[in-house]
């Protein structure tokens, strides 16, 4: 997956889609399309939305899910990430 980050009250998430796994093993850009394209409309609507994020737990009981809150977003943009998609 890619590195989301969290700090001080603010979540720079990089998106969904685009880290196809298949036998070439091959990337793409990411699309502004479901999740991702939910997430526009909120900013410009200015709607709150609800964050959930998934945590490797060292128990290994599996991943545990933590509620942060709730977010503006306020910003979006492409740029490219390591293998060179955009994301």
């Amino acid at each position: 997956g890619y590195v989301d980050e969290f700090d001080a009250g603010v979540v720079v998430y990089t998106g969904e889609g685009g880290n196809v796994i298949s036998k070439e093993n091959k990337t793409e850009d990411q699309k502004l399309v479901k999740g991702n394209l939910a997430l526009a409309n909120s900013m410009k609507r200015k709607s709150l939305v609800r964050v959930i994020r998934g945590e490797e737990r060292w128990d290994k009981k599996g991943k545990r899910y933590v509620y942060d809150g709730l977010y503006l977003v306020e910003n979006y943009w492409l740029e490219k990430e390591a293998r060179g998609k955009l994301v």
